[in-house]
C-alpha cells in the first residue's frame, strides 16, 4: 500500500465544484458516512468520488471546515492550498463584533403632524 493510498483528499473540479475522495483502505459504507458528516454525497456514475452539496454557498469555506473536521477525528488529509486550513489563511473576513448601544449615533425619530391644516 503506497503512503498516500490512506489519505482523504480534497480539490476542486471544473464540473461538480467540490470534491473529496476517500482512502482505499477505508470501506465505502464508512467514507460514505464519513463524507456525509461534513456534506459530501457520492457523484453518480464516479466511483469513490463525493461532491460538496451546493458548492456555491460559501463552498471553500466549508470545504475547510470538512478538512479540518476530518483531521480533528484523527484522519490524515491532503487538500489542495487555498482549501487547506494548516496551509494557507482563511479567505474569509473574521466577523465584526456588534457595535456597543453606547457608540451608536443618536438619531431622534421624525415626527409629522397627523393632519395638516386646511388651506
Amino acid at each position: 500500500m503506497s503512503e498516500m493510498s490512506d489519505v482523504f483528499r480534497f480539490g476542486a473540479h471544473p464540473e461538480h465544484g467540490y470534491v473529496a475522495s476517500a482512502p482505499e483502505g477505508v470501506s465505502a459504507h464508512l467514507a460514505h458516512w464519513l463524507l456525509g458528516c461534513v456534506q459530501f454525497l457520492p457523484v453518480p456514475g464516479a466511483p469513490a468520488v463525493y461532491a460538496l452539496t451546493d458548492p456555491h454557498a460559501d463552498g471553500a469555506r466549508r470545504t475547510r471546515r470538512a478538512v479540518a473536521d476530518l483531521r480533528r477525528k484523527g484522519h490524515r488529509v491532503d487538500a489542495d492550498y487555498l482549501l487547506d486550513p494548516a496551509r494557507s489563511p482563511d479567505p474569509t473576513p473574521p466577523p465584526q463584533p456588534p457595535v456597543p448601544a453606547a457608540a451608536r449615533p443618536v438619531t431622534l425619530p421624525l415626527v409629522l403632524p397627523r393632519f395638516l391644516p386646511a388651506a
